[in-house]
C-alpha cells in the first residue's frame, strides 16, 4: 500500500514543484519568512496651515482690507463627514454695525447693504469644483422656493451661470475659493477708481469708491475666484446677497459653528466704537 502511495507520489507534477522550491529557499537562507514586510510610505500632507488658509486679514478685490470674523465646518449632516472650511471676511471700516445683541442673519442685512465681504472655502478632503458647487445650487434653490413667486428672467440667467461657472476639475486641502461680494452701497472708505469690463468686453463700469458704481451693473454682485484667479462673475443682486444670506438661515444650516461665530464676534465688535482699523492684509493679486 505505502509502495503504491510513493509510486504515484513520484509521477505526481506536485513533487517536482515542491522540491523546485525548497531547492531555491535552501539557496538563500538570508531570506526570513518571519521578518517583518518593509513600511509603506505615507503621503506627506500640505504643510500649509489654517492660518495660512485663514489669515486675519485679507484684501478684497475692489481693494478693502477685510477682516475675518468667524470661521466654521461644513458637514454633511446624516453622515457627519467634514465637507469644508469656511471664514467670512468683512470691511469692518464700512460695516457701521448698530448697536445692541442682534442675530447673525440680522447683522448680515445691514452689511449686504454696505459693506464689502468674503466667503473663503477650503477644502476639508480632496473633492472637485462640481461636488461643491452642487451644495451651492442647492442652497440657492431653497432660497427661491421661498420667494411669492418665480424670480426675474435675469436671476434665473445667473442660477444658470452657477452651474457653468465650476470646472470639471479636482480641488485639494490647499486651494482657497474666494467668493467676494461687491455691496451696492457708497462707502467713503476707498480712494480713486477701479473699473470692471463685462466678461465679453462689451461693456464696462468705472467702480468710483466716491460715487458708487455707474449704470449697467447690478446694485449687488459676485465674483468668484480659486487661488487668486478669476473665474467668473455672477451679475446680479439677488443671487449675490442669498448666496451669503444662506450661510445664516437657522431653518437650513449650513455651517452653525461659523454662524454663531459670526454673531458673537459682530455683536463684540458692536460695543466697541469705533470699529476696529484691520491691520495690513496679505497680498494677493488678482488675475482675470
Amino acid at each position: 500500500m505505502a509502495s503504491r502511495f510513493a509510486s504515484r507520489l513520484l509521477r505526481s507534477p506536485i513533487l517536482p514543484v515542491s522540491l523546485g522550491l525548497l531547492t531555491v529557499q535552501a539557496l538563500r537562507p538570508q531570506l526570513k519568512l518571519d521578518s517583518p514586510a518593509p513600511p509603506i510610505p505615507r503621503k506627506s500632507k500640505s504643510s500649509t496651515s489654517q492660518s495660512e488658509l485663514f489669515p486675519p486679514t485679507l484684501p478684497h478685490p475692489s481693494g478693502a482690507t477685510l477682516t475675518l470674523v468667524g470661521k466654521g465646518i461644513r458637514t454633511v449632516t446624516f453622515l457627519r463627514i467634514k465637507v469644508y472650511d469656511v471664514g467670512l471676511y468683512v470691511d469692518l471700516n464700512a460695516a457701521g454695525l448698530e448697536q445692541g445683541e442682534k442675530s447673525a442673519g440680522d447683522r448680515m442685512k445691514g452689511l449686504l447693504e454696505g459693506s464689502d465681504m468674503m466667503l473663503r472655502i477650503v477644502p476639508a478632503r480632496r473633492t472637485n469644483f462640481t461636488h461643491l458647487r452642487d451644495g451651492f445650487i442647492k442652497a440657492l434653490q431653497h432660497r427661491v422656493s421661498l420667494l411669492p413667486s418665480a424670480p426675474p428672467e435675469s436671476t434665473q440667467l445667473a442660477l444658470g451661470k452657477v452651474m457653468t461657472l465650476f470646472p470639471n476639475t479636482p480641488m485639494t486641502t490647499s486651494q482657497t475659493l474666494d467668493i467676494s461680494y461687491f455691496h451696492p452701497g457708497r462707502t467713503e472708505t476707498q480712494q480713486g477708481a477701479k473699473e470692471w469690463k463685462s466678461e465679453d468686453g462689451s461693456r464696462a463700469a468705472a467702480w468710483s469708491w466716491r460715487s458708487s458704481k455707474t449704470e449697467g451693473w447690478p446694485a449687488a454682485w459676485l465674483l468668484v475666484g480659486c487661488d487668486g484667479r478669476e473665474m467668473g462673475r455672477i451679475t446680479d443682486d439677488w443671487v449675490a446677497k442669498e448666496w451669503f444670506a444662506a450661510y445664516f438661515d437657522t431653518t437650513r444650516e449650513i455651517s452653525k459653528e461659523l454662524r454663531e461665530g459670526v454673531e458673537k464676534r459682530l455683536n463684540e465688535l458692536a460695543k466697541e466704537a469705533p470699529a476696529p482699523v484691520a491691520g495690513k492684509p496679505v497680498k494677493l493679486n488678482w488675475e482675470s
